[in-house]
This record gives C-alpha cells, sequence and structure tokens, in this order.
C-alpha cells in the first residue's frame, strides 16, 4: 500500500474507534453492559489496528493483532505495561457477552476497563498524530 492509502485507512481505522467508544460510553449510562462490551472491544480494536497501520504492520486476526501489539508495543516499552492485558481482556468478554448465553457483563467490571479502554485510545491517538507531524 502506498503513503496515501496506508493514511487514509489510519484516518478511517481512528474515525470508527472514537465513534464505538462514544458509542460504548452513551450505552454504559443506559446501564447496557454486554453492548458496552462489544462496543469498546470494537473501538479498542479499530484503534491498535491504526496504530498497527501506521507503524507498517497489518495483522489479519484478532488473535494476530492482540499477539503483535504485545510483541511490537508492549513488550518494547512502546506502550505501558499496564496496558498490556486490556485487549485480550476485552476480547474475552466481548466474547463470553456474545456467545454465552448464560453471561452478562456488569457495571463493576465494566466501567474501570471502559475507562483503561479510553486511556489507550487517546494515547494510541496522540502517538499517530505525533508521527504524522514528523512525516
Amino acid at each position: 500500500m502506498n503513503e496515501e492509502e496506508r493514511r487514509v485507512i489510519v484516518d478511517q481505522e481512528m474515525v470508527k474507534a472514537l465513534k464505538f467508544l462514544t458509542d460504548a460510553e452513551e450505552l454504559a449510562r443506559l446501564e447496557m453492559w454486554n453492548v458496552v462490551a462489544n462496543r469498546a472491544y470494537y473501538a479498542l480494536y479499530h484503534a491498535v489496528m491504526a496504530m498497527m497501520v501506521n507503524d507498517g504492520f497489518l495483522p489479519k486476526t484478532h488473535s494476530g493483532l492482540i499477539t503483535e501489539f504485545g510483541r511490537e508495543y508492549v513488550i518494547t516499552g512502546k506502550i505501558d505495561p499496564k496496558y498490556s492485558k486490556v485487549l485480550s481482556q476485552m476480547r474475552s468478554i466481548r466474547e463470553n457477552c456474545d456467545y454465552d448465553v448464560f453471561y452478562y457483563t456488569c457495571k463493576e467490571e465494566m466501567e474501570p476497563v471502559l475507562i483503561t479502554v479510553r486511556e489507550l485510545i487517546e494515547l494510541i491517538n496522540e502517538r499517530i498524530n505525533d508521527s504524522a507531524s514528523k512525516r
């Protein structure tokens, strides 16, 4: 992919990430916790994908994205280790909410995770904007 295509993909991934984050926060006010988990996971997924595409990576699967995030960003210290588990944690919660008919998440589980998701998305957005200003 050329530079212009990469930039468009990164921008659109972040647009989607921020929209899904807003959706998750609005759904939290309605206490729709299973749907919050879905939107929060996909908000984070799209933000991490934006960062990876921005840096020249293109994971093909959700598992690949999680593995590459750990290897390329957390282990190397580019992203604070406190964020190392949030992506896989959100994937697990989201899958349980979506596919396990007996699983319901709750405010106590989702509120702190949603705060961490917002922090990480904001950090990723800053990182992308910083790299764009250097190009």
